[in-house]
């Protein structure tokens, strides 16, 4: 996946509010209506389709970063990239309140989270020890 991709997937997890569930698809952002859930069932989206999109996005993101983190030159992207992962942390702690009565979902995406946080503070700390 090319970074704009995953700079684009991570900037919307980070719009992902409470109480907001993801049309995985079609990438929209959709409240909660007796619509919602008809269309969502409808087309397979699925609570477990969402934490899979966002934790696919998530391990791209890592996996971009660990290829491209030494090269010279990319420090600036490489920067970016760890604020879109920090800013879509918000939106996982979104879904994790959307989908607060599914505890083992909820176990994961904080799962996911802190692995994010963990990661952000590791490249972070690298960047900071070569200035």
């Amino acid at each position: 996946m090319s970074y704009e991709d995953i700079s684009a997937r991570l900037k919307f997890i980070g719009q992902i509010s409470e109480n907001e569930k993801v049309n995985v698809h079609t990438r929209k952002i959709v409240t909660p209506s007796l619509w919602t859930s008809l269309t969502r069932y409808i087309h397979g989206e699925t609570r477990y389709s969402t934490y899979q999109f966002v934790n696919y996005t998530v391990s791209e993101s890592f996996a971009w970063i660990e290829l491209n983190h030494p090269k010279p030159g990319t420090a600036e992207t490489v920067a970016q990239m760890l604020a879109d992962l920090k800013s879509a942390q918000l939106g996982i702690k979104n879904l994790q309140l959307t989908y607060g009565h599914d505890r083992m979902l909820v176990s994961q995406l904080s799962t996911l989270g802190q692995a994010v946080e963990n990661k952000v503070k590791y490249y972070q700390y690298q960047y900071d020890g070569e200035e």
